[in-house]
């Protein structure tokens, strides 16, 4: 399983405080890197790895390897006739 996304709470309490989420975005063949992204209201902003290894997630959510590189070919499949 890997890890493609994660919610951090920022606050004293679950009442109080403030939500935002990281998202992984792999690139496409052949860099293969993670890129991961802070979602933050309406802001969304790149993330450095350290960022994401350094939260206080409150959620994490992993995907199966094989189903997460199957949709990640298939959505550079898609993006790829779109841009075409």
């Amino acid at each position: 399983y890997d890890l493609f996304a994660l919610v951090e709470h920022k606050g004293d309490t679950s009442n109080v405080g403030h939500y935002v989420s990281y998202v992984n975005v792999p690139s496409a063949p052949p860099e293969n890197e993670d890129r991961w992204f802070k979602c933050d209201d309406s802001k969304v902003t790149a993330a450095p790895a350290e960022t994401i290894r350094g939260s206080q997630a409150y959620m994490l959510f992993y995907c199966r390897r094989d189903a997460f590189e199957r949709c990640i070919a298939e959505t550079h499949d898609l993006r790829r006739k779109v841009v075409l």
